[in-house]
């Protein structure tokens, strides 16, 4: 608890968004045609109208047209195509 509540003084006192130090996943959506997904855990479906990934929380999944995994890493995507929604299904695992 106290390792946390250090990491929140320090980032904020450097100005850093307090996601950047949090392990829950994150998705940051750029206009209608761009979406990171920050600490995934793995792909299940991916097809042009949907792509849905594991966390550690649920799962996210981003509905559209023409979807794409532009890159992808251990914990982040990068998808493009029209984004007509973003959906968590939490199930509030930790694990």
């Amino acid at each position: 608890m106290r390792k946390i509540r250090l990491g929140r003084r320090i980032a904020r006192a450097i100005d850093l968004p307090e996601e950047a130090l949090s392990d829950e996943p994150c998705v940051k959506i750029n206009g209608p045609d761009y979406a990171v997904i920050y600490r995934h855990c793995g792909i299940y479906e991916c097809i042009s109208e949907r792509i849905c990934m594991w966390t550690r929380l649920g799962d996210i999944c981003v509905n559209g047209s023409n979807l794409k995994i532009l890159s992808i890493t251990d914990d982040m995507a990068h998808i493009s195509g029209l984004i007509s929604s973003v959906e968590l299904n939490y199930t509030g695992t930790k694990g």
